[in-house]
């Protein structure tokens, strides 16, 4: 059965396959339909729900990001479009109406198993800023 994958789950032979897909320079802008022998189907355009203006992320969390070998452009996309799937229904719902009434729009992922990224939109749309997360306490876990 096929499944949906982002570009940053791929293996490294079908992200070469899906820059061959693609006529778009950033293949992370896509989600990729992959069979069940591994081969990729077709890449699916991904369409954000608001606007994110510039991005920001500083060296530290480009460098967290680097060692793990994810960039902030997934995290990004992820944030647009509406993934806030590691986040708490209420969490979720709040980005709903922000993005309907203009306030700020935050999302929060998993980076490592005790780090996360936190991508927020300012109100105006004018601009997206990656943070680096800090490590939950292991009492938390």
């Amino acid at each position: 059965m096929p499944t949906l994958r982002y570009f940053h789950e791929l293996s490294s032979e079908q992200r070469d396959e899906a820059r061959s897909l693609t006529a778009m320079s950033t293949p992370e802008a896509q989600c990729y339909v992959v069979g069940s022998t591994g081969q990729i189907i077709r890449a699916v355009e991904l369409k954000p729900l608001f606007a994110t203006g510039e991005l920001a992320a500083g060296e530290l969390v480009r460098a967290q990001l680097a060692s793990v070998g994810r960039s902030e452009i997934e995290f990004a996309l992820r944030h647009a479009t509406g993934d806030w799937s590691e986040m708490t229904l209420d969490e979720q719902a709040r980005n709903l109406i922000a993005i309907e009434q203009g306030g700020a729009v935050v999302s929060r992922f998993a980076l490592r198993a005790n780090h996360n990224v936190y991508v927020l939109t300012n109100p105006q749309r004018s601009n997206t800023t990656i943070l680096p997360g800090l490590p939950r306490p292991s009492d938390f876990e």
